[in-house]
């Protein structure tokens, strides 16, 4: 991304995923890399979390522990109802599959980059 070259600093670790970034800079340059990223773009406008200890990025909640050890939790956003297809729905079999599928892969995705 051209905003991230323009930036004058070390950023160790970026990581991007469609609409979503998440990045580690130095707590003095906070302000002065959002300002970068949303001078990049008339029509893009970035907005940032800081959080001390932990971030939710996804669907997981990356927490540092006292240890500095990361530590992951499932994240869903407040408005999340905890509600799937009903598979007695009149829904396409391909779309509850679908919905079994994504939650099967999340798991053990999630399950594999933790051990």
């Amino acid at each position: 991304m051209d905003a991230l070259k323009k930036t004058d600093i070390s950023i160790p670790f970026y990581f991007r995923y469609v609409d979503d970034i998440i990045m580690t800079v130095p707590s003095s340059e906070i302000d002065k890399v959002l300002t970068n990223f949303n001078t990049w773009h008339p029509k893009l406008q970035f907005t940032m979390e800081v959080d001390g200890n932990r971030i939710n990025v996804l669907d997981l909640t990356i927490i540092i522990n006292e240890k500095r050890m990361l530590e992951f939790n499932w994240f869903h956003k407040p408005t999340f109802s905890g509600r799937y297809l009903n598979y007695l729905s009149t829904h396409p079999s391909s779309q509850k599959k679908g919905v079994i599928m994504g939650m099967l892969d999340s798991s053990i995705t999630f399950k594999s980059e933790i051990s």
